[in-house]
């Protein structure tokens, strides 16, 4: 059993309506005489209270302020809910000003339940105002929420209950009842779980239920699986060339009674798949065919144990085949001149190249289409013929010597001018749409004897909007001369595009054309399509503070929002997350319960319940704490990033992560409304993002991190702000992933106050981004080759930089869809868990460094052994 039940986050303390002040005019006369005229204003209330939430038995002080009331007659409170008891307000009668006291009832109810106090006018009944409570139900998390446990042990399950002002407790059940284990030592907050002392003939999921004394209805669940005995294979997978080998071991896990491992191994195929040798009780060597595939080679080690219990485990390989691939993988050559082809040639155990031949229809075709040097196993260069053969068009064949049936087939066209061009095609992937970008880059050059005049270069095509170019190419480009156009490919929304590069000039040859290809697919369906059901929690903090987490609801009187068109205010939900005060811990939900709910809707899929390290409104601990604001990625949440706002806060930060309104897929603002997004949701499809709607995106971003600026040091000022005196002004820094990335940078090019950045797989800002002496962290995930963009902002980061790239991961490696979608979303070789630790020790290091003046450690200055697998660029290197 899972518990799904979410505490509701914190609102406005302040409830109320305020009646209108209506002024009305009268007159009389009599008689002969005149008479007077006069004016008075209504009564008008207003109704307060300090406190938003009460659980059963609890108080609240409530108020109401009377005006033009001249009888001083007070009010008279009414308290209404959905079913009795609702409570009462003593005294019945208050005067205007004076505090009265909201009592909740003794039973706490099965839900949240919404309790609205009337306060009315006893001059005139037809004014009042309301307030609303919520009376809180209890809540209990049982921890660990989920856990193995082996035969023969124990384990200690302790239940917090929220909102049990008597602290009745909990009492303890176990299912199933029988075989599965016994409870031992309970007592009101704990119980020992015990094994029994045999391994089961199969895994048990046993359920250890917490149900309040106070109220039955309310309970927790710790579910654990009491394991059978179970044999596993070290490694469990293998990839490997022809000729190559790998040592398996066996181990037993989960035996109570453990006896010397003795198992026989075997491979599945039989034949043609590899051998096994050196076998004993424990480990095999696999030795991999010795020639080379004609295709990869998948195959099975399995492992049976003789003594019972009888167990088997499986281990997977894979035996690469070769494969050929040419740099540049496509050429135009003009007559009688030359270019060098270089050949790669992967999974080769003999490293013996490749051979060269020139090749039309089929056949053979030089001298006619060329002659090729290529006397080097790796290299060849092509001179084309004086004049342009029938067929201009030929193959440049590279077959790699080891198996003759892996070969390549390189297009080179001759043409009849002197400017030459490869690659002539050029294949982006797949891009994330709207935000990230692909970049490659062709080479023009002259290999006649005068400049030739360039009239344009530009990108055609019915998909040319997907795509941009920039180039050195200037207007003539010399003899013997080269330039480099780099295009990118950005794709708009989802899709696969086409289009073409066209060079126009005075050569023989133009225009000269590259074939542009690429696919826009979105990023986040797969981490949604694969998100689980069940019970999750957030990675444990690895500092050695506890963590508090609060909402505030904020509006910016001074701004209005961009992104509407009614002239409202900005209105913005901020949540943090910060080193707690010991003092008992509330259990705080991950995200607001309507927003899960919402989010899971959309995804088309039942979200996990998510278990949080954080206690809700805890105090602040004491001292003055540097300050990280956060931006999340486009249509993104405040809350999707909790593990390594835990982990900061853990080792003494505070964490102001900003929900972007309008634009994050759903926020709760601070009357309890869901303001969804207007440019539709990652979860399902991003839209309306023309330039105009990015600009406008990115116009609100920036206005919203200076205004969260300002309001850090309100916090830090204001008597009655619970972080009063405990937030470091002058150790602020900026962060964020994605368009996040984006929009910290332009709060540290703009705003003096902020002194360093973290940029997690960052959208890049174009050239009107100014050179900085601040501290600046790049973490990217599979960064195969820097874009223009990305140096270009490398050259302009002048003081401390630090550029971290996680080989093989995906976008979305960053953010808490790593552990909560696992598996769904790409680590490289990095295991998820692994993934969440560098990010969060790179984060921590370059903060300590440039926050707190911490001497840099040599994660900052060197390849980290503990992370051998992340790549690094340090500040005095350039952009690879």
């Amino acid at each position: 059993m899972f518990m799904t039940r979410h505490w509701p986050f914190t609102r406005a303390i302040v409830f109320g309506l305020v009646a209108a002040l209506v002024t009305a005019c009268g007159g009389g006369g009599g008689g002969g005489g005149g008479g007077g005229g006069g004016s008075h204003a209504l009564i008008g209330v207003l109704v307060s209270s300090d406190l938003a939430e009460v659980p059963a038995g609890g108080t609240a002080s409530v108020t109401a302020t009377v005006g033009n009331d001249g009888a001083h007659r007070g009010v008279t409170w009414t308290v209404i809910c959905s079913a009795e008891p609702c409570g009462s307000v003593s005294p019945a009668n208050s005067a205007s000003g004076t505090p009265a006291t909201y009592t909740a009832p003794a039973t706490a109810p099965t839900d949240n339940k919404t309790i609205t106090i009337y306060a009315t006018s006893v001059s005139d009944t037809a004014r009042s105002a309301s307030l609303t409570i919520t009376l809180l139900a209890i809540v209990i998390y049982v921890d660990p929420p989920v856990t193995t446990v082996d035969a023969g042990t124990t384990q200690m399950l302790t239940a917090t209950v929220a909102n049990d002002i008597a602290q009745r407790g909990v009492t303890w059940s176990i299912s199933p009842d029988s075989g599965a284990g016994t409870l031992s030592n309970p007592t009101r907050t704990s119980v020992t779980y015990v094994a029994p002392a045999d391994a089961p003939a199969s895994d048990v999921i046993v359920t250890i239920t917490a149900t309040s004394v106070a109220n039955a209805t309310s309970s927790g669940a710790s579910t654990i699986t009491f394991p059978a005995p179970a044999l596993v294979i070290d490694p469990t997978t293998a990839t490997l060339d022809a000729g190559g080998t790998q040592v398996f071991t066996a181990a037993v896990q989960h035996d109570p009674t453990p006896v010397d491992v003795n198992v026989t191994w075997e491979i599945q195929p039989e034949s043609g798949a590899g051998t096994l040798s050196d076998a004993t009780s424990t480990s095999v060597t696999y030795n991999a065919p010795a020639d080379s595939p004609a295709s990869d080679i998948q195959a099975t080690i399995a492992a049976t144990s003789i003594l019972p219990p009888a167990l088997s485990a499986t281990a997977d390989i894979t035996v690469s085949a070769i494969v050929v691939s040419t740099d540049p993988s496509s050429a135009l050559v003009p007559i009688s001149s030359k270019q060098s082809f270089t050949a790669t040639v992967q999974h080769d155990p003999q490293n013996q190249g490749v051979s060269w031949e020139l090749v039309q229809s089929g056949s053979g075709c030089a001298p006619v289409c060329g002659t090729l040097d290529s006397s080097d196993p790796t290299t060849a260069v092509y001179q084309a013929p004086a004049t342009v053969p029938s067929a201009s068009r030929v193959a440049l064949t590279a077959t790699s010597v080891t198996d003759t049936s892996k070969s390549i087939d390189t297009l080179i066209d001759i043409s009849p001018g002197v400017l030459s061009l490869a690659p002539t095609v050029l294949d982006f992937g797949r891009a994330k749409p709207t935000f990230e970008s692909r970049t490659q880059a062709t080479t023009l050059a002259n290999t006649g004897g005068v400049g030739v005049a360039i009239t344009s270069i530009q990108i055609t095509g019915g998909h040319a909007r997907h795509f941009s170019q920039s180039n050195n190419c200037g207007t003539e480009l010399a003899a013997q001369a080269s330039c480099s156009i780099q295009v990118t490919f950005k794709p708009k929304d989802s899709g696969s595009f086409k289009a073409t590069l066209a060079i126009v000039d005075n050569d023989a040859g133009s225009p000269q054309q590259v074939a542009l290809s690429g696919v826009g697919s979105s990023f986040y369906s797969v981490a949604a399509s694969a998100a689980p059901s069940g019970q999750l929690r957030v990675p444990t903090p690895t500092g050695s503070q506890g963590v508090g987490t609060r909402v505030l609801h904020l509006t910016d009187s001074a701004r209005t929002d961009p992104l509407l068109a009614d002239g409202s205010k900005r209105e913005l939900a901020l949540r943090f997350w910060y080193p707690a005060a010991a003092a008992r811990c509330r259990a705080a939900p991950y995200t607001n319960p309507a927003v899960w709910s919402y989010l899971g809707e959309l995804a088309g899929i039942r979200l996990p319940t998510v278990m949080t390290n954080s206690c809700l409104d805890a105090p602040i601990a004491d001292g003055l704490h540097p300050v990280v604001v956060f931006s999340h990625g486009l249509t993104g949440t405040f809350t999707d990033y909790t593990f390594l706002f835990e982990d900061l806060a853990s080792r003494g930060y505070v964490v102001a992560a900003v929900d972007h309104t309008h634009e994050a897929t759903a926020v709760e603002l601070a009357d309890g409304r869901i303001a969804q997004s207007l440019f539709g949701s990652h979860l399902t499809r991003i839209a309306h993002l023309d330039e105009s709607s990015i600009r406008l995106l990115e116009l609100a971003r920036n206005g919203d991190m200076r205004f969260v600026v300002d309001e850090l040091q309100r916090l830090e000022n204001q008597p009655d702000s619970p972080f009063a005196g405990h937030f470091n002004t002058d150790a602020v820094a900026v962060a964020g992933h994605s368009l996040g990335g984006l929009t910290a940078l332009r709060a540290l090019q703009f705003d003096p106050r902020v002194r360093a950045a973290v940029v997690l797989e960052g959208a890049m800002p174009d050239a009107t981004f100014a050179v900085t002496e601040k501290p600046v962290l790049l973490v990217d995930a599979d960064r195969v080759k820097w874009s223009p963009d990305e140096s270009g902002v490398w050259r302009k980061l002048r003081g401390p930089r630090l550029a971290v790239n996680l080989p093989g991961a995906g976008h979305l490696a960053p953010s808490d869809a790593v552990w909560i979608a696992r598996g769904a979303v790409k680590t490289g070789e990095l295991s998820p868990e692994r993934a969440v630790s560098a990010i969060r020790d790179y984060v921590a290091a370059f903060l300590d460094a440039h926050l707190r003046g911490r001497p840099a450690g040599a994660l900052l200055q060197q390849r980290s052994a503990a992370y051998p697998s992340v790549d690094i660029t340090l500040q005095q290197q350039e952009a690879p």
